[in-house]
């Protein structure tokens, strides 16, 4: 159908008269074609709006609610307006368009409620966004945010305005699009050029995220076909379980929330040279200690008997309540300056007493408690009475106002009671008990059959216990651990507040250079200042990963620290040396040259054997004394400053201080 619309266009014509002067007045006609496409209508350089049941257009606008609208004639295909009619233009934003008058302003949807009613504004938003769907006969308009509307014809107000899209009538007032045929109309939309394709690779299909314990995400990277890098490439990233976990569109970190699978997808739309792609991975998260064996929990009415009394001061002796498992079984504890909240959370007395005392659960092996509480995070939070450094995860916002979940776990070790203490205000709403459920794993460090052990549980969770002393004389051990651990476990587990650690990192000439580290990788070997005194320590729910770093070393250029899970004989030929007192070098002799599990050495070149060897764990080198190495004859017995018997000769030992028949003799390689 051709539209024909007269605009009166004003042609002044002056005559000089001697009676004065006269105005005479031509109409052109310009016609206008209907759109029937969106890719037409992107194309067009305006367009106008025509009603075509009533014959009316889109005029001026109106002032409050809509436009003004005049008649048109459709007498074969033609009309004549005599009045103004408003050209549009479209605008693309997205999976969106705007719609823009000549003079710059934005067509937005205005209605509330019931009313209808659309507006002009000078820079578009949310209601300025329309859905443009192209029927047999009509076209809508479709304002999709805020109060949905389409745009339509009134006859009865003879206006254009946004009404509902089920308007009554609403066959008869929809609107058809019209473009001058002065424009050209592309036949078919243009043939989109050639992209490059692309593809989108995880650095990992999968990650297990065991609650409580640190993680990495895999990284996602944009590849062209040739395998190079697509920088500046932006992703978008979604979880198809948000309540498992939601991830951040843009940065693609994931927020836990309860255990399960999700899948999480990073996809790149592409841009005019490159096609879009996407790739994803399995999250799961579960708990690391498993299902336990017994669960307190305030949304079960554990603690429905007890009191809701606020408590106060005189309340601070102990008083006998039934707690109600899980699986409905009652246990006795005992509570003091202690009552029950709105919530059903158990709410202290603030002061740092105890408050809470348990039952002796039946568990010979010892078990291990997880509380699960909300606070307000300036505050100290809740400990087990006796146990020090406890490690405490934060889960996300808590149920009482103003606070923040936390939970922390501990191990207690044989069958019996646990006292909790809280200095501040505190609302425990769970506590868990896990009976046996993480197996203990004695190893000792003189143990021969270590490895075979170690690769029976490989991929297990246990609680590692190492018979190894450690001294708190200012000087550095080497070890090798089986496991990661992070270094809030590792100084729990030596019950410090920090451990120093350093591990090689390059070599100057013979000076080996280490760096600081702040936690332990499974199969790598460290430096170690524990800073303390301990006979033995015990590691936590850790998991064995015997696959990881396999060779048990680090270093390059025929340096290398090398770790050792079991007894190891060293070479005597001077390529593997140990650290020994003093922060020093030695060499193993002859008769005494195995090492101990769970430790490191290191490997030297054999050019490299007669140089005086030092290192640097800190910020500068160590200094090896200069000492003639034949001083002492071979039948001698040395020991080393700590009185350490290190053979019975002085040729094989690296340069430092030594005890010889009672005496302190220095010896180097110079």
């Amino acid at each position: 159908m051709n539209i024909n619309l007269r605009i009166l266009n004003y042609l002044f014509v002056l005559v000089c008269l001697i009676a004065g002067t006269s105005v005479s007045v031509r109409a052109e006609e310009r016609t206008f074609t209907r759109i029937n496409s969106i890719s037409e209508l992107e194309s067009a350089e305006g367009f106008i709006v025509v009603n075509e049941y009533y014959k009316r257009a889109l005029s001026e606008w109106e002032g409050t609610t809509g436009f003004n609208s005049v008649g048109v004639n459709l007498d074969n295909g033609i009309v004549t307006a005599s009045d103004k009619v408003t050209t549009l233009k479209v605008e693309k934003n997205g999976n969106y368009y705007y719609l823009k008058t000549a003079d710059g302003l934005y067509l937005s949807n205005a209605s509330a409620g019931t009313a209808n009613a659309c507006k002009l504004k000078d820079v578009p938003d949310e209601t300025s966004k329309v859905e443009i769907t192209f029927f047999t006969d009509s076209v809508n308009v479709f304002f999709a945010k805020n109060v949905k509307r389409s745009l339509l014809y009134s006859d009865n107000s003879k206006l254009f305005t946004c009404y509902n899209s089920d308007y009554y009538k609403q066959d008869v007032r929809m609107i058809s699009l019209y473009r001058s045929t002065g424009e050209v109309v592309p036949p078919n939309p243009p043939e989109p050029p050639t992209l490059q394709p692309t593809s989108v690779k995880f650095s990992s299909t999968s990650l297990t995220i065991l609650k409580g314990k640190q993680y990495t995400l895999p990284t996602a990277t944009v590849l062209l076909d040739n395998g190079e890098k697509l920088t500046d490439a932006q992703l978008a990233y979604s979880s198809s379980d948000e309540n498992v976990a939601s991830v951040d569109a843009s940065t693609g970190e994931v927020t836990l929330k309860d255990f399960g699978t999700t899948t999480i997808t990073a996809k790149y739309a592409g841009s005019d040279m490159y096609k879009g792609s996407e790739d994803s991975y399995t999250l799961i998260y579960k708990d690391r200690l498993g299902n336990p064996t017994i669960v307190f929990s305030a949304h079960d009415g554990a603690f429905a008997e007890v009191t809701t009394k606020k408590a106060d001061k005189s309340d601070d002796v102990w008083k006998n309540y039934q707690f109600i498992s899980s699986n409905g079984d009652a246990y006795p504890f005992r509570l003091r300056t202690c009552y029950r909240d709105s919530h059903g959370f158990l709410t202290n007395l603030p002061g740092g007493s105890d408050f809470l005392e348990a039952p002796i659960f039946n568990a010979d092996k010892g078990f291990i408690v997880r509380v699960t509480f909300d606070q307000k995070s300036i505050e100290n939070w809740p400990t087990i009475v006796g146990i020090d450094n406890t490690t405490y995860t934060k889960n996300g916002k808590g149920e009482v106002k103003g606070t923040s979940e936390y939970e922390f776990t501990e191990r207690i070790e044989g069958a019996i009671s646990f006292r909790i203490r809280a200095a501040h205000l505190c609302f425990i709403k769970k506590i868990e008990i896990f009976i046996s459920s993480i197996p203990p794993l004695d190893i000792d460090e003189k143990d021969t059959k270590t490895v075979e052990t170690l690769k029976q549980n490989d991929d297990k969770v246990v609680q590692f216990k190492l018979n190894r002393r450690f001294v708190n004389d200012g000087k550095w051990y080497t070890i090798c651990l089986p496991f990661n651990i992070s270094q809030q476990q590792l100084a729990k587990a030596f019950g410090v507040k920090y451990v120093d650690l350093r591990t090689f990192d390059h070599m100057e000439g013979t000076t080996m250079f280490f760096k600081t580290e702040e936690n332990i990788e499974a199969g790598v070997p460290y430096l170690i200042k524990p800073n303390t005194n301990i006979d033995g320590v015990v590691f936590d729910d850790v998991k064995i990963a015997m696959k990881a770093n396999p060779t048990l070393q680090v270093g390059k250029d025929g340096y290398y620290m090398q770790g050792v899970y079991e007894p190891t004989d060293l070479y005597i030929d001077g390529t593997h040396v140990f650290l020994g007192s003093e922060n020093r070098f030695f060499r193993p002799s002859e008769t005494n040259h195995t090492m101990n599990g769970m430790r490191a050495y290191f490997v030297i070149p054999k050019d490299a054997v007669n140089k005086i060897l030092s290192y640097n764990a800190d910020s500068e080198a160590t200094d090896i004394i200069a000492i003639d190495a034949n001083l002492q004859p071979k039948d001698h017995k040395v020991y080393n400053i700590s009185g350490m018997y290190v053979g019975d000769s002085n040729c094989d030992l690296m340069p430092g201080t030594y005890i010889v028949d009672g005496k302190k003799v220095l010896i180097s390689n110079q």
